[in-house]
């Protein structure tokens, strides 16, 4: 009897540690967090910075805050990819991130003036139409009268 409730108890164990939600408690996490500047160093509060999960093919996106600060925390081990963006600037992409500890991972990101704005200039002056003039013919008005 006893040795029945031991083999019991180690096979409920045992299902229990194939559990999905068993497992993924002790998966290894981790996050990656920096800076996004500029060329001259300071930083671009409201860049868009989006995280790829390269091997899940997923994408989650923040937004720096004032000192253009990021963080995206929780992370699977894995492989990812960190682009930013914002108005005005190039867009830069970092090269694969192999995320394999627990511990936090940062990579600060520069972007760069996307270049000079061009400005056109149109003008036009109002087009004149020429009539020769054997085509005109003087008006006639023509009334009814009673």
């Amino acid at each position: 009897m006893y040795r029945r409730i031991q083999l019991l108890a180690i096979s409920i164990c045992l299902l229990l540690l194939n559990n999905a939600q068993v497992r993924a408690q002790f998966a290894q996490r981790s996050s990656i967090s920096g800076f996004v500047t500029d060329s001259s160093k300071a930083p671009i509060a409201g860049a868009v910075v989006t995280l790829k999960d390269l091997d899940r093919n997923r994408e989650k996106s923040n937004a720096t805050d004032g000192s253009g600060h990021y963080v995206f925390s929780d992370l699977t081990i894995g492989h990812y990819q960190v682009n930013a963006e914002y108005t005005g600037f190039k867009h830069v992409t970092s090269p694969p991130i192999d995320l394999t500890t627990q511990e936090g991972n940062r990579l600060d990101l520069t972007l760069t003036p996307a270049g000079s704005v061009e400005t056109v200039t149109v003008t036009a002056s109002p087009k004149t139409t020429s009539i020769p003039a054997q085509t005109t013919r003087p008006a006639r008005t023509m009334f009814q009268e009673e």
